[in-house]
């Protein structure tokens, strides 16, 4: 039997885009099951719809998308929201992770990221458009001597894209010693997802070495 295949909803206020989107993801073989052009129309989706991804704009008419996905997160804690806006804006992203988004993509994105992008998001794998982390890399931020060098490890793998397994796998532990470490740090950084992670190693230079 073949997997189910990843369920969208594409919440975008521009008509054009959401055909577009779902014209993309379709061929990619997910299974599109809404569009919604504001957030009360998204939240209406959701709860009708069971995604397992909303991909929404950070723009929308009543309610900005980061202000959706603090409340989809909160009624929804499995689903997964992946901002995609036509902004670089390394604020923007921060509170779109800060708020509980898997990720947050640019709308000059290419199909295939586009479709990478929400397939990670999907597998709870942090996802962080690269205009974005070039902007968070060139901020002012302090450094990670806060960290032991297994827990840098671990935010190296993460950066990385590598899912848990794949981290007790290289580091030879085993999945539960990587959720551990990965539950300190969070708590340690004040983050709290795997892309929030990324945006912190950004910050502190951890990346492009």
């Amino acid at each position: 039997m073949s997997p189910r295949p990843i369920r969208v909803i594409v919440v975008d206020d521009h008509q054009v885009v959401r055909e577009g989107t779902r014209r993309i993801l379709e061929a990619a073989g997910f299974e599109v099951v809404a569009e919604a052009a504001t957030a009360a129309e998204a939240v209406t989706a959701v709860a009708a719809g069971s995604p397992d991804v909303v991909l929404a704009d950070v723009r929308l008419p009543g309610m900005t998308g980061i202000d959706l996905t603090a409340l989809l997160k909160d009624r929804h804690p499995a689903i997964k929201v992946l901002i995609l806006s036509s902004y670089a804006n390394p604020a923007y992203a921060r509170a779109a992770l800060k708020a509980g988004a898997a990720g947050y993509l640019v709308k000059t994105a290419s199909d295939d990221e586009l479709v990478g992008a929400v397939r990670s998001a999907s597998l709870g794998t942090g996802v962080l458009d690269s205009g974005v982390l070039s902007e968070l890399i060139s901020e002012t931020g302090g450094d990670f001597q806060m960290l032991t060098g297994r827990e840098r490890d671990v935010v190296e793998l993460v950066v990385a894209g590598l899912p848990n397994k794949g981290i007790a796998a290289r580091l030879e532990v085993s999945p539960r010693t990587v959720d551990a470490h990965l539950a300190h740090l969070f708590t340690k950084l004040s983050v709290s997802s795997r892309a929030e992670l990324v945006a912190w190693a950004a910050r502190h230079g951890m990346l492009g070495e």
